[in-house]
């Protein structure tokens, strides 16, 4: 006894269809959706968006905070600023020493305690800047966060489109499929009661 060849789900399903609407309107119907209906006849849009990379990447390396050169930017100009404050001030502390005719150990003291003074600003600033760079770090996380979710919602709304293409072209196939598998029923439904009629008109002659 010949062993029975399983058949494939898409061949049980052809069986199916063409036990309801006919071997010829099947044949007709699928013909057409070969022909016309291809998936993809609709079009789909790229869901890899062009740079997307590049920009990720940019965003990734400035996470660290301020390169190198820029800390050291913000470093030199604060202590331009220091320094001519410093300047400026033991000018006029100079002027107030001659003034009040304070000289040796006092002078040096007073002149020692302005030094320590724009040493402590500079120490308070340098940390400053440290408090500064934690801050500008978790902005640029922030905005490398948003830029991400941007990027992640747009690949979604072009999945819901491909989506969206894919099933308004199944729905196309299956209706252009009923409508076509339909009227090969109909034709052969036709035939067979043509038939009928023309055995009974020969029965009766």
């Amino acid at each position: 006894m010949a062993k029975r060849v399983a058949l494939t789900p898409e061949q049980q399903r052809q069986k199916a269809l063409a036990s309801l609407y006919g071997k010829e309107g099947t044949n007709a119907g699928n013909a057409f959706i070969g022909q016309y209906l291809q998936p993809g006849v609709l079009g789909r849009v790229d869901t890899n968006i062009e740079g997307k990379d590049d920009i990720m990447n940019r965003y990734k390396a400035g996470l660290g905070g301020y390169t190198a050169p820029e800390y050291q930017a913000q470093r030199e100009q604060m202590s331009r600023g220091l320094n001519s404050n410093l300047q400026t001030n033991l000018g006029q502390l100079a002027k107030a020493q001659a003034r009040g005719k304070v000289y040796g150990a006092a002078a040096s003291a007073q002149q020692a305690n302005a030094l320590t003074g724009a040493q402590q600003s500079k120490d308070n600033l340098e940390q400053d800047l440290m408090v500064k760079n934690i801050d500008e770090q978790q902005k640029r996380l922030g905005e490398y966060s948003a830029q991400q979710g941007n990027f992640n919602q747009q690949g979604l709304e072009r999945q819901k489109i491909n989506l969206g293409q894919a099933n308004a072209e199944t729905a196309a196939q299956t209706s252009a499929f009923q409508t076509i598998a339909g009227l090969g029923l109909t034709k052969a439904q036709n035939k067979q009661t043509n038939s009928i009629y023309e055995r009974a008109l020969r029965a009766m002659r």
